[in-house]
């Protein structure tokens, strides 16, 4: 067995290299109640299932009827057309799905297209577009979400739909209610229930031919709940109680960590805040993208864990740079010193973030600059050497060989 120490980082990038490897996209499978080798696409015809059944592949053509819940995942086109007796669950890039579902459709797709006879609910979460045709009949609720969705369908339930752009037509026997930039109620929409939408445009007109029976409001937007002063300070007592628990375990197990982050942060303040600035708009990115993959899905709640850890954990670095400063703590000091220093900067670090109109982004900028220089401790291990006792003038010379 090898060991990568952390003097020597092209061991910790082969480490890291090997890692990626686990993540890249394999060849596919498949998985049902029968055995099937792995293949590029999966396709099952007239075949019975009396119970749950699970697919899995690149691609997906699944036919047949199943007498128990479906489950479908595809990383490319997830065509799904059968008579299915209970829920069909489907996650994939491109989803279609036709036939009789006799319980849920619940889908998660970049973009899908239903028509199909649905006996209950339909939800559905799509990045780009979310098409219901106008043969579809959905005999409970519609959830739909998606960056356009137009729906034509006979919907016996209420209706709620969150979009930028939305179309709705059919007959529609429940409430509708509707968040989007662009609203369009196609001619001869006939809705048994109130119409409450929601846009930033200009009111929405409807076309003569197009029916209501409730009524029609325009909703109110969403706006930040307005917190007395009792109430903030309240909740910032909590925030910094809360911090004060996680904070001193933090310190005191890993005492050569927050010290070298410290370190890092009074040493190379633009590194830390360029690092820090460039996570917070990289890292939700690339959670996203993995999220459009099945096999990215696990990769994208990792990092995402991962890194809403390491963003908790940067106030700490700026609360004890902050408390040894006011304290004027220099060299080495004990555990309650520190602990003390840790507690006067997150008092500081909390007092700050409720000031009017400046606190939340000072607080954000701090919290960067300590997370910055934690994700540089983890990505260049070098960097953790510490100079001990420099002089002022010769620190940066001293870290800029450490890091060499």
């Amino acid at each position: 067995m090898s060991v990568c120490p952390t003097q020597h980082p092209q061991c910790w990038r082969q480490a890291l290299g090997g890692l990626l490897l686990l993540v890249v996209p394999v060849t596919g499978f498949a998985q049902t109640n029968f055995a099937s080798p792995p293949t590029v696409s999966t396709t099952l015809l007239s075949t019975a299932w009396s119970e749950p059944a699970w697919v899995a592949d690149i691609g997906v053509e699944l036919t047949g009827t199943a007498g128990d819940d479906v489950f479908v995942a595809a990383a490319n086109q997830a065509l799904i057309d059968g008579r299915f007796s209970n829920s069909v669950w489907a996650v994939g890039s491109d989803v279609q799905l036709r036939g009789i579902v006799g319980d849920h459709v619940r889908i998660a797709a970049i973009q899908a297209t239903v028509n199909a006879d649905i006996a209950n609910s339909l939800t559905a979460a799509t990045i780009q577009r979310l098409d219901i045709a106008t043969n579809t009949t959905i005999h409970g609720a519609l959830y739909a979400m998606g960056q356009t969705v137009t729906s034509l369908a006979a919907i016996d339930g209420p209706v709620k739909i969150l979009s930028k752009k939305a179309t709705l037509g059919g007959t529609l026997k429940g409430d509708v209610w509707i968040s989007a930039d662009d609203i369009v109620i196609l001619p001869h929409t006939h809705i048994q229930g109130d119409l409450t939408y929601l846009t930033t445009n200009r009111d929405l007109v409807l076309a003569q031919n197009v029916v209501v029976e409730g009524t029609v409001r325009r909703g109110e937007s969403f706006t930040p709940v307005s917190l007395s002063w009792q109430t903030l300070l309240l909740l910032q007592g909590y925030l910094l109680l809360s911090g004060v628990m996680v904070g001193i375990p933090f310190m005191l197990i890993f005492p050569l960590t927050l010290s070298r982050a410290v370190h890092l942060a009074q040493t190379r303040i633009f590194h830390c805040g360029l690092v820090g600035s460039l996570s917070i708009l990289l890292v939700p990115l690339l959670t996203g993208v993995a999220l459009m993959s099945v096999l990215g899905i696990p990769l994208a709640l990792v990092l995402g864990a991962s890194y809403a850890v390491i963003l908790y954990l940067g106030r700490f670095v700026i609360a004890l740079w902050l408390g040894s400063k006011l304290l004027r703590q220099h060299g080495h000091v004990t555990a309650l010193s520190a602990t003390l220093a840790l507690i006067i900067g997150l008092v500081i670090f909390y007092a700050v973030s409720i000031l009017p109109g400046i606190g939340s982004m000072v607080s954000l900028v701090m919290t960067l600059y300590g997370t910055g220089s934690l994700l540089i401790l983890l990505v260049r291990p070098r960097v953790m050497a510490i100079v001990k006792n420099p002089q002022p003038d010769q620190r940066d010379t001293e870290i800029n060989q450490s890091v060499q």
